[in-house]
């Protein structure tokens, strides 16, 4: 049973990422759009990202909430369409970049970069725009779709991005490790759920955390680069880059590793509260069922 969903699955991704090739930019862009905002908002799904916002943002009224949960899928939907035109986008005039020189400086110095973002706007942009810049491509980490076709298309869409794509996991590591002891560059994704990660506060509540960027970026001293692309209007998009994040360094590597990532959570808390509906609310980044609490808690104590 779960072959034949998977195949269904991926016989509907590669009909809708060949309509999306045919057409133009910014006509793939609204027919993503459309399908996100007036489909997949009924995938059950939708639920769990509302519940996500109003516990994150308890401030939102229903009606706001749920007008996020639109956004959201409306901005799912348009990354889905804009995947095979990502590598026109710059050329094309339709991405803005601010404070490009903070990249190009960090890459003139002799040590490896970590540029960290979440799931914000197109994070798919990201790598063409890096790339471009650096001598050396940066590697991307990802996590791989559940749905092997799926994840092999994905990484053949990304593939023109960026060659080095490493899946979240212990071959994974090895490899980061590896590139970053060379001096290369990584791309990580912070803003997801990580079981073996700490707990620590997001949006007020205790969320557990990955502390690669924190444990990695102390270990082989690391420039660690924040950046978020934003979508402006329709497939136009605005990539920030942020002042390189200064790494706590006390010499208590447990104690720097926690204060690191307090510190990287709160500032992506702020990129999420500015643009709320370009986020992809429908990680389980908060604890739902009780064994999830029991287990959070115990961490705690620890």
């Amino acid at each position: 049973m779960k072959k034949l969903r998977y195949f269904l699955e991926a016989v509907f991704a590669y009909l809708l990422l060949f309509i999306f090739t045919i057409l133009p930019t910014s006509w793939a862009s609204a027919t993503g759009g459309f399908i996100g905002r007036f489909i997949a908002k009924n995938f059950a799904v939708s639920r769990k990202a509302f519940d996500n916002i109003k516990k994150a943002m308890p401030e939102k009224s229903d009606e706001e909430a749920k007008e996020i949960v639109l956004g959201m899928w409306d901005n799912l939907g348009r990354i889905m369409g804009e995947y095979p035109h990502l590598k026109n986008l710059e050329k094309s005039g339709r991405i803005e970049i601010e404070n490009e020189q903070i990249l190009l400086e960090a890459a003139k110095q002799d040590k490896p970069i970590i540029f960290i973002t979440g799931h914000i706007g197109n994070w798919e942009v990201l790598p063409y725009v890096i790339n471009k810049r650096l001598e050396e491509e940066m590697a991307l980490v990802f996590r791989a779709p559940n749905n092997p076709w799926v994840d092999r298309l994905l990484k053949k869409m990304r593939y023109k991005g960026t060659k080095k794509q490493l899946a979240k996991g212990s071959k994974g590591a090895k490899e980061i490790v590896k590139l970053l002891k060379q001096g290369q560059s990584v791309g990580m994704l912070v803003d997801q759920k990580m079981n073996e990660g700490i707990p620590l506060p997001f949006f007020g509540r205790n969320a557990m955390t990955v502390t690669s960027v924190a444990q990695l970026g102390l270990k082989y001293d690391c420039i660690v680069i924040p950046t978020y692309c934003e979508r402006l209007e329709g497939a136009n998009f605005k990539v920030h880059f942020l002042k390189k994040y200064e790494l706590i360094k006390s010499g208590e590597t447990q104690k720097d590793i926690e204060a690191n990532m307090r510190n990287i959570n709160e500032m992506l808390e702020g990129w999420i509260r500015d643009i709320p509906e370009q986020w992809l609310w429908l990680h389980r980044r908060w604890p739902h069922k009780k064994a999830d609490k029991k287990f959070l808690n115990a961490k705690l104590k620890d």
